[in-house]
């Protein structure tokens, strides 16, 4: 099965835009997540060890979740 790239734009307050791309099984897991959960009103625990994109992947939730 062929992977393509995906990716998510998230712009912080300071109108900066950081963006996660990326092909891994695993990231495209976690924008699908996004997606879903930035559609609804739930409360998301994100978690992880240090550096590994945690803020990035709240920013983008709350981008999507304005449109």
């Amino acid at each position: 099965m062929a992977i393509s790239a995906r990716n998510v734009i998230a712009i912080e307050p300071s109108g900066a835009k950081r963006e996660l791309l990326g092909i891994s099984q695993g990231l495209c897991k976690v924008l699908d997540s996004v997606s879903v959960v930035s559609r609804t009103d739930s409360t998301v625990l994100i978690q992880g060890e240090t550096g590994t994109g945690k803020e990035l992947v709240a920013k983008a939730i709350h981008e999507e979740s304005q449109e």
